[in-house]
Protein backbone atom coordinates (compact mmCIF):
# COMPACT_ATOMS: atom_id res chain seq x y z
CA UNK A 1 0.00 0.00 0.00
CA UNK A 2 1.71 3.58 -1.25
CA UNK A 3 -0.38 4.95 1.32
CA UNK A 4 -3.78 4.88 3.57
CA UNK A 5 -6.40 6.38 0.95
CA UNK A 6 -8.33 8.70 3.54
CA UNK A 7 -7.85 11.72 2.26
CA UNK A 8 -10.69 13.95 2.82
CA UNK A 9 -11.80 14.37 -1.57
CA UNK A 10 -11.48 9.98 -1.17
CA UNK A 11 -14.13 9.83 2.15
CA UNK A 12 -16.45 12.44 0.90
CA UNK A 13 -16.49 10.88 -2.53
CA UNK A 14 -16.92 7.14 -1.04
CA UNK A 15 -19.95 8.63 0.97
CA UNK A 16 -21.86 10.52 -1.48
CA UNK A 17 -21.42 6.62 -3.35
CA UNK A 18 -23.07 5.11 -0.76
CA UNK A 19 -25.95 8.18 -0.53
CA UNK A 20 -26.66 7.84 -3.95
CA UNK A 21 -26.39 4.35 -4.54
CA UNK A 22 -24.53 5.55 -7.63
CA UNK A 23 -21.28 6.40 -9.45
CA UNK A 24 -23.26 8.69 -11.96
CA UNK A 25 -24.79 10.69 -9.50
CA UNK A 26 -21.89 10.92 -7.12
CA UNK A 27 -20.11 12.67 -10.23
CA UNK A 28 -22.82 14.79 -10.47
CA UNK A 29 -22.24 15.85 -6.90
CA UNK A 30 -19.00 16.55 -6.98
CA UNK A 31 -18.77 18.31 -10.32
CA UNK A 32 -16.49 15.20 -12.14
CA UNK A 33 -17.22 12.73 -14.76
CA UNK A 34 -18.29 9.13 -13.91
CA UNK A 35 -15.02 7.66 -15.16
CA UNK A 36 -13.38 9.64 -12.88
CA UNK A 37 -15.54 8.57 -9.85
CA UNK A 38 -14.43 4.76 -10.90
CA UNK A 39 -11.04 5.76 -11.09
CA UNK A 40 -11.48 7.00 -7.61
CA UNK A 41 -12.44 4.13 -6.40
CA UNK A 42 -10.07 1.53 -7.90
CA UNK A 43 -7.33 3.51 -6.54
CA UNK A 44 -8.80 3.36 -3.28
CA UNK A 45 -9.99 -0.13 -3.35
CA UNK A 46 -6.24 -0.62 -4.46
CA UNK A 47 -4.46 0.85 -1.68
CA UNK A 48 -6.93 -0.76 0.96
CA UNK A 49 -7.10 -4.58 -0.88
CA UNK A 50 -10.57 -4.62 -0.32
CA UNK A 51 -14.11 -3.52 -2.11
CA UNK A 52 -15.92 -1.12 -1.75
CA UNK A 53 -19.25 -1.65 -3.52
CA UNK A 54 -21.18 -4.43 -5.11
CA UNK A 55 -23.64 -4.06 -7.16
CA UNK A 56 -27.61 -5.13 -6.58
CA UNK A 57 -31.21 -4.54 -7.79
CA UNK A 58 -31.43 -1.36 -6.32
CA UNK A 59 -27.65 -0.31 -6.91
CA UNK A 60 -24.56 -0.15 -5.69
CA UNK A 61 -24.21 -1.41 -2.04
CA UNK A 62 -21.54 -1.20 0.20
CA UNK A 63 -19.52 -4.46 0.69
CA UNK A 64 -18.69 -5.90 4.64
CA UNK A 65 -15.23 -3.51 4.27
CA UNK A 66 -17.05 -0.94 2.29
CA UNK A 67 -19.46 -0.52 5.54
CA UNK A 68 -16.49 -0.47 7.53
CA UNK A 69 -14.89 2.05 5.49
CA UNK A 70 -17.46 4.33 5.74
CA UNK A 71 -17.70 4.36 9.48
CA UNK A 72 -13.99 6.05 9.38
CA UNK A 73 -14.76 8.52 6.27
CA UNK A 74 -18.16 9.60 8.39
CA UNK A 75 -16.24 10.33 11.82
CA UNK A 76 -13.32 11.46 9.94
CA UNK A 77 -15.65 14.21 7.66
CA UNK A 78 -17.32 15.64 10.69
CA UNK A 79 -14.37 16.19 12.43
CA UNK A 80 -12.80 18.34 9.34
CA UNK A 81 -16.18 20.37 9.57
CA UNK A 82 -15.92 20.96 12.82
CA UNK A 83 -12.21 21.87 12.46
CA UNK A 84 -12.95 24.08 9.53
CA UNK A 85 -15.60 25.96 11.48
CA UNK A 86 -13.30 26.28 14.54
CA UNK A 87 -10.58 27.74 12.75
CA UNK A 88 -12.50 29.89 10.36
CA UNK A 89 -13.65 32.24 13.54
CA UNK A 90 -11.11 34.69 15.29
CA UNK A 91 -10.03 33.82 18.46
CA UNK A 92 -12.76 35.67 20.41
CA UNK A 93 -15.36 34.08 18.52
CA UNK A 94 -15.06 30.52 19.66
CA UNK A 95 -17.30 30.83 22.50
CA UNK A 96 -20.80 29.51 22.85
CA UNK A 97 -23.75 32.77 24.00
CA UNK A 98 -26.25 31.10 27.04
CA UNK A 99 -29.55 32.18 27.90
CA UNK A 100 -29.97 30.21 31.73
CA UNK A 101 -32.52 30.52 34.21
CA UNK A 102 -30.81 30.98 37.64
CA UNK A 103 -31.64 27.99 39.17
CA UNK A 104 -30.18 25.70 36.19
CA UNK A 105 -27.16 28.27 36.24
CA UNK A 106 -26.28 27.61 39.60
CA UNK A 107 -27.20 23.68 40.19
CA UNK A 108 -26.75 21.80 36.36
CA UNK A 109 -24.12 24.55 34.94
CA UNK A 110 -20.93 23.64 36.94
CA UNK A 111 -20.46 20.07 36.13
CA UNK A 112 -21.50 20.64 32.42
CA UNK A 113 -19.10 23.46 31.92
CA UNK A 114 -16.29 21.27 33.76
CA UNK A 115 -17.28 18.22 31.23
CA UNK A 116 -17.61 20.14 28.50
CA UNK A 117 -14.43 22.24 28.76
CA UNK A 118 -11.80 18.98 29.10
CA UNK A 119 -12.84 17.83 25.58
CA UNK A 120 -12.92 21.82 24.49
CA UNK A 121 -10.56 23.83 25.97
CA UNK A 122 -10.65 26.80 23.83
CA UNK A 123 -14.12 27.43 23.95
CA UNK A 124 -15.24 30.57 25.65
CA UNK A 125 -18.63 30.98 27.48
CA UNK A 126 -20.86 33.93 27.72
CA UNK A 127 -23.49 33.63 30.20
CA UNK A 128 -26.80 35.50 31.17
CA UNK A 129 -29.14 34.53 33.77
CA UNK A 130 -32.32 35.77 33.35
CA UNK A 131 -36.41 35.42 33.13
CA UNK A 132 -37.81 32.95 30.86
CA UNK A 133 -39.43 34.87 28.92
CA UNK A 134 -36.76 37.33 28.34
CA UNK A 135 -34.38 34.58 27.22
CA UNK A 136 -36.41 33.35 24.66
CA UNK A 137 -37.25 37.12 22.84
CA UNK A 138 -33.31 37.39 23.42
CA UNK A 139 -32.69 34.02 20.90
CA UNK A 140 -35.45 35.09 18.48
CA UNK A 141 -33.11 38.34 18.11
CA UNK A 142 -30.18 36.39 18.27
CA UNK A 143 -28.61 36.95 21.35
CA UNK A 144 -27.42 33.59 22.35
CA UNK A 145 -27.02 29.49 20.86
CA UNK A 146 -28.80 27.99 23.71
CA UNK A 147 -31.55 28.82 26.04
CA UNK A 148 -32.30 26.60 29.10
CA UNK A 149 -35.64 28.25 30.54
CA UNK A 150 -38.78 27.41 31.71
CA UNK A 151 -41.48 27.64 29.18
CA UNK A 152 -43.85 30.19 29.30
CA UNK A 153 -47.36 29.51 29.58
CA UNK A 154 -48.37 26.43 26.47
CA UNK A 155 -46.00 28.19 23.86
CA UNK A 156 -44.37 25.74 22.15
CA UNK A 157 -40.61 25.89 23.06
CA UNK A 158 -37.87 23.94 21.92
CA UNK A 159 -36.91 20.66 23.41
CA UNK A 160 -38.96 19.51 26.78
CA UNK A 161 -36.00 18.08 29.34
CA UNK A 162 -38.21 17.42 31.89
CA UNK A 163 -41.26 19.06 33.82
CA UNK A 164 -40.26 20.55 37.69
CA UNK A 165 -42.61 19.89 39.94
CA UNK A 166 -43.57 23.63 41.76
CA UNK A 167 -44.38 23.96 45.57
CA UNK A 168 -44.82 26.18 48.07
CA UNK A 169 -41.77 27.42 50.92
CA UNK A 170 -41.39 28.81 53.92
CA UNK A 171 -38.89 29.38 56.79
CA UNK A 172 -38.29 26.66 58.97
CA UNK A 173 -40.69 26.50 61.26
CA UNK A 174 -43.78 25.01 62.22
CA UNK A 175 -45.67 26.07 59.35
CA UNK A 176 -49.83 27.23 60.39
CA UNK A 177 -52.60 27.95 58.10
CA UNK A 178 -51.79 31.03 56.61
CA UNK A 179 -54.27 33.82 56.86
CA UNK A 180 -55.74 36.00 53.84
CA UNK A 181 -53.93 38.01 52.18
CA UNK A 182 -51.03 35.60 51.48
CA UNK A 183 -47.81 37.49 52.16
CA UNK A 184 -45.50 36.74 48.47
CA UNK A 185 -41.96 37.02 47.55
CA UNK A 186 -41.89 37.03 43.63
CA UNK A 187 -39.94 37.91 40.66
CA UNK A 188 -41.34 41.19 38.57
CA UNK A 189 -43.68 40.16 35.67
CA UNK A 190 -43.24 38.40 33.13
CA UNK A 191 -41.94 35.65 35.59
CA UNK A 192 -43.12 31.98 34.75
CA UNK A 193 -43.40 30.65 38.92
CA UNK A 194 -45.02 34.18 39.72
CA UNK A 195 -47.72 33.67 37.01
CA UNK A 196 -47.89 29.73 38.58
CA UNK A 197 -48.49 30.81 42.48
CA UNK A 198 -51.24 33.70 41.02
CA UNK A 199 -52.65 31.26 38.82
CA UNK A 200 -53.32 28.87 42.03
CA UNK A 201 -54.52 31.74 44.15
CA UNK A 202 -56.86 32.76 42.25
CA UNK A 203 -58.14 29.36 41.22
CA UNK A 204 -58.48 28.90 45.27
CA UNK A 205 -59.91 32.26 45.76
CA UNK A 206 -57.17 33.14 47.84
CA UNK A 207 -55.78 36.91 48.01
CA UNK A 208 -52.46 38.03 48.16
CA UNK A 209 -50.17 40.70 48.90
CA UNK A 210 -46.75 41.17 47.42
CA UNK A 211 -44.72 41.75 50.10
CA UNK A 212 -41.20 41.69 48.65
CA UNK A 213 -40.31 41.48 44.82
CA UNK A 214 -36.99 41.26 43.36
CA UNK A 215 -34.83 40.03 39.94
CA UNK A 216 -32.61 38.30 42.24
CA UNK A 217 -33.36 34.30 43.40
CA UNK A 218 -30.74 34.68 46.50
CA UNK A 219 -32.72 37.94 47.46
CA UNK A 220 -36.00 35.96 47.12
CA UNK A 221 -34.68 33.29 49.18
CA UNK A 222 -33.24 35.09 52.07
CA UNK A 223 -36.57 36.98 52.11
CA UNK A 224 -38.67 33.91 52.72
CA UNK A 225 -35.66 32.16 55.07
CA UNK A 226 -36.38 35.29 57.16
CA UNK A 227 -40.29 34.71 57.39
CA UNK A 228 -41.19 37.76 55.38
CA UNK A 229 -43.05 36.03 52.37
CA UNK A 230 -43.73 32.54 50.73
CA UNK A 231 -42.76 31.46 47.68
CA UNK A 232 -42.57 28.53 44.82
CA UNK A 233 -39.67 26.99 43.83
CA UNK A 234 -39.33 24.07 41.83
CA UNK A 235 -38.89 21.30 44.02
CA UNK A 236 -35.20 20.08 42.85
CA UNK A 237 -33.79 23.58 43.24
CA UNK A 238 -35.44 24.12 46.78
CA UNK A 239 -32.57 26.20 48.77
CA UNK A 240 -31.33 24.76 52.53
CA UNK A 241 -33.06 26.50 55.04
CA UNK A 242 -36.80 25.74 53.36
CA UNK A 243 -39.10 24.10 53.86
CA UNK A 244 -42.64 22.93 51.82
CA UNK A 245 -45.39 24.50 53.34
CA UNK A 246 -48.29 24.23 51.07
CA UNK A 247 -50.76 21.97 52.67
CA UNK A 248 -49.93 23.04 56.10
CA UNK A 249 -50.40 26.24 55.70
CA UNK A 250 -53.74 26.14 53.19
CA UNK A 251 -51.98 26.70 49.90
CA UNK A 252 -53.04 25.61 46.67
CA UNK A 253 -51.60 23.09 44.60
CA UNK A 254 -49.35 24.10 41.75
CA UNK A 255 -49.37 23.33 38.47
CA UNK A 256 -45.56 21.79 37.20
CA UNK A 257 -43.86 23.55 34.66
CA UNK A 258 -41.69 22.50 31.37
CA UNK A 259 -38.37 22.82 31.30
CA UNK A 260 -37.40 23.77 28.01
CA UNK A 261 -33.68 23.97 25.65
CA UNK A 262 -33.38 25.71 22.76
CA UNK A 263 -31.14 25.64 20.21
CA UNK A 264 -30.21 28.16 17.54
CA UNK A 265 -30.25 27.11 14.02
CA UNK A 266 -26.67 28.83 13.77
CA UNK A 267 -25.42 27.00 16.30
CA UNK A 268 -23.92 23.90 14.45
CA UNK A 269 -21.05 21.65 14.42
CA UNK A 270 -20.22 18.20 16.59
CA UNK A 271 -19.16 21.17 19.47
CA UNK A 272 -22.26 22.23 20.15
CA UNK A 273 -23.89 18.83 19.78
CA UNK A 274 -21.58 17.69 22.50
CA UNK A 275 -22.68 20.98 24.43
CA UNK A 276 -26.38 20.12 23.89
CA UNK A 277 -25.69 16.48 24.96
CA UNK A 278 -23.92 17.46 28.32
CA UNK A 279 -27.01 19.71 28.88
CA UNK A 280 -29.41 16.79 28.48
CA UNK A 281 -27.33 14.75 30.50
CA UNK A 282 -27.40 17.63 33.27
CA UNK A 283 -31.52 17.45 33.02
CA UNK A 284 -31.24 14.14 34.23
CA UNK A 285 -28.69 14.52 36.88
CA UNK A 286 -30.82 17.62 38.60
CA UNK A 287 -34.00 15.58 38.95
CA UNK A 288 -32.00 13.32 40.61
CA UNK A 289 -30.85 9.95 38.77
CA UNK A 290 -27.24 11.25 40.17
CA UNK A 291 -28.59 14.52 42.17
CA UNK A 292 -24.86 14.39 44.33
CA UNK A 293 -22.84 15.27 41.58
CA UNK A 294 -24.64 18.52 40.96
CA UNK A 295 -24.43 21.49 43.84
CA UNK A 296 -27.18 21.77 45.95
CA UNK A 297 -29.69 25.21 45.79
CA UNK A 298 -31.36 27.26 43.56
CA UNK A 299 -34.63 28.63 43.02
CA UNK A 300 -37.11 28.48 40.26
Amino acid sequence: MSGPPFNLEQLRLVSLIDRHRSFSRAAEAMGITQSAVSQQVRTIEQGLRRRLFQRGAGGLTPTADGESYLVYARAMLAIGEDAKRHFSLSPGEVEIRLGLTEDFARTALPTVLALFSHDHPAFAFNVECGLSTMLFNGMEEGRYDVVVAKRPGSAPRGERLWSEPLAWFGREEPALPLPDPIPLAVIPAPSVSREAMLDALRGAGRSWRVAFQSLSFGAIEAVVQAGIGVSAFGQHFCAPGLVEIGEAAGLPPLRPVDICLERSRRATGAAMDAFCALLRQAALLTTGQNASVLAAGGVG
